[in-house]
């Protein structure tokens, strides 16, 4: 799957448990993985990263490989 340009999501328009992704492995990965940024504005030169940490796992140490939980059933918009 390649690469999909930066998606806004805007206060609201997201559940908890929505999914907002997909994991995959395009080019010449070790494994699949799925990277994502959280910023407090749309000017990337202005804007500042958003702390975040994985429900029921906190923050992991840099390399550490983790399991998600699966999410909860939502349904359709």
């Amino acid at each position: 799957m390649a690469a999909r340009p930066a998606q806004r999501f805007l206060p609201g328009l997201r559940r908890a448990g929505q999914v907002i992704a997909r994991v995959g492995d395009s080019g010449n990965p070790t494994e699949p993985h799925l990277h994502f940024q959280l910023v407090d504005g749309p000017d990337p030169d202005t804007a500042r990263g958003v702390p975040f940490t994985w429900r029921g796992i906190g923050v992991p140490r840099n390399g550490e490989v983790f399991d998600v939980p699966e999410p909860a059933p939502t349904t359709p918009a």
